[in-house]
């Protein structure tokens, strides 16, 4: 199962994203839950995307992360853009 082949790993960036209309927020943890980024707004819009990945980017650089998760909780459909940029970028996304 994902859930456990995650805890295992300490090279797994977790990050969970609180989908809205307009703007989204994200939290960015590290192994055993350390936060990392406690709250990082961006745009739901392209350059909104680019600014949110090229901050992950640079908080996985840091810290040696060789795989993200990033889990989208949403409840309608403005995660459907973000999802689809997410997979683009490389990144495992899964909804909660």
């Amino acid at each position: 199962m994902l859930r456990e082949r995650i805890r295992e790993r300490k090279d797994v960036l977790l990050i969970g994203v609180d989908v809205a209309k307009r703007k989204h927020v994200a939290s960015l943890c590290g192994p055993f839950r350390k936060m990392l980024v406690p709250t990082y707004g961006f745009f739901n819009s392209r350059s909104g995307f680019e600014d949110f990945r090229n901050m992950v980017k640079e908080v996985q650089d840091s810290y040696g992360f060789n795989d993200v998760v990033v889990g989208l909780e949403s409840t309608g459909l403005y995660k459907k853009s973000l999802e689809g940029f997410l997979w683009a970028s490389g990144y495992h996304v899964v909804s909660v």
